[in-house]
């Protein structure tokens, strides 16, 4: 099967990334949020992501296999809605974020740059000393993680 674009789509992805593919699933939602639909002379009636509430909890659908860029929207979105989304949420792979506690009862933050290219990484919390280079960072600052590097941060 090839790719079929999608249409009415609530994520601000780039249109060359915007379509399913592999398998398409034709679903007509009753009681669901459409989120997106096909773009397609025939199937462009049915729902390609949907969104339903349902007791206490909510259930999202999608009818395909959607592009990496369209699934990280439809993620970032339901963990919004859920109330779980972390401190760091917008970074993901290849920087990995790990928080914990020292003795001291402090927080520490460690950033883990997995990738061959530096990174630069927007700092969203209290005042903090990075342990290696003795630099401090506040909330708003950037720093930089070199390539298959990290830095850690006692708050």
């Amino acid at each position: 099967m090839q790719s079929v674009n999608l249409k009415d789509c609530v994520f601000e992805v780039d249109p060359n990334e915007r379509y399913m593919r592999e398998w398409m699933e034709l679903v007509t939602p009753v009681t669901a949020e459409v989120w997106a639909s096909y773009d397609h002379p025939y199937w462009g009636q049915y729902a390609a992501i949907t969104h339903n509430k349902h007791g206490k909890g909510t259930a999202t659908y999608f009818a395909g296999y959607p592009t990496m860029e369209v699934m990280k929207q439809i993620l970032s979105k339901v963990v919004g809605i859920a109330g779980v989304a972390g401190e760091d949420s917008e970074l993901s792979f290849p920087v990995i974020v790990r928080k914990g506690t020292n003795e001291k009862g402090k927080t520490i933050r460690y950033y883990l740059n997995y990738s061959a290219l530096p990174v630069t990484i927007n700092y969203k919390h209290k005042r903090a000393k990075e342990l290696f280079s003795g630099k401090s960072v506040g909330n708003g600052d950037s720093f930089i993680i070199n390539a298959w590097d990290l830095a850690i941060f006692e708050e």
